[in-house]
């Protein structure tokens, strides 16, 4: 297999995974013959990775049962693989790399839910959740709102996935001024998947806006419909055509 991290442990937790940078391209015969040509760019090297996380962590049971090994996929081996198990000593950190913005689009929310449905039933073990909120952030100031996508998504997931890490690195630097009614409802959605949006929003308005509370409403309304009501005719548009679609 290409570089691995080191292997970390840590009370009773064995972390290992791939380098994080790099796709798995390995051409020994044993990889090869578990390479998926049929998968998506994201899922071609899934069932080499878990295949050797499964067979490590059956062997890590009978030698050390209160271990528990953690991984996490990512780069071409982040769609969860068919045809493998997993003991129940496996614990998942799942990176959702394009952004939760996307989950509004029944098409993408599709692929995204598949691959955390099946990794919950490779584990059995509720998922840890990584939300990279990258995209559409990097490539637009313009503000746009998906609270209802976040909405569904925890509701579809909340006996799937435990928290949340909402990754703004330096790259994603206007999260916070374009997403803000979104990230505002987030939050909250972590707490209780059940919040109520619409008097959150309505409420977030009146607070931040005083006397232009109305103006103001309507204004996030349309951002959000914008985004959330548009059916993009594929997933494979590019952001010009997205961004005619949603404004």
């Amino acid at each position: 297999m290409d570089r691995l991290r080191k292997v970390s442990i840590s009370g009773d937790a064995i972390g290992v995974s791939p380098h994080f940078s790099e796709d798995i391209s390995c051409v020994c015969d044993d990889c090869q013959a578990l390479w998926d040509h049929e998968a998506q760019p994201e899922g071609n090297a899934s069932r080499i990775v878990a295949t050797f996380i499964s067979k490590l962590a059956t062997e890590v049971k009978k030698r050390w049962p209160d271990m528990t090994v953690w991984t996490q996929p990512f780069q071409n081996y982040l769609a969860a693989p068919e045809g493998v198990t997993f003991p129940d000593n496996v614990h998942l950190r799942i990176l959702n790399e394009p952004g939760m913005a996307l989950y509004a689009q029944p098409i993408l929310a599709k692929r995204v839910q598949e691959s955390i449905d099946r990794w919950f039933e490779m584990s059995g073990n509720k998922l840890e959740f990584i939300d990279y909120c990258r995209w559409p952030g990097e490539t637009t100031r313009a503000p746009f709102q998906y609270p209802n996508a976040l909405q569904t998504f925890y509701r579809a997931n909340r006996d799937k996935i435990v928290g949340t890490q909402i990754d703004m690195s330096k790259f994603y630097t206007n999260f916070w001024s374009t997403q803000t009614v979104s990230t505002y409802c987030w939050l909250r959605l972590l707490w209780n998947p059940d919040h109520n949006v619409e008097a959150t929003i309505n409420e977030f308005c009146r607070r931040m806006f005083g006397k232009a509370e109305k103006p103001m409403r309507e204004l996030v309304q349309r951002q959000m419909d914008g985004w959330e009501k548009a059916v993009w005719p594929s997933d494979f548009i590019g952001a010009q055509a997205i961004y005619e679609t949603a404004y």
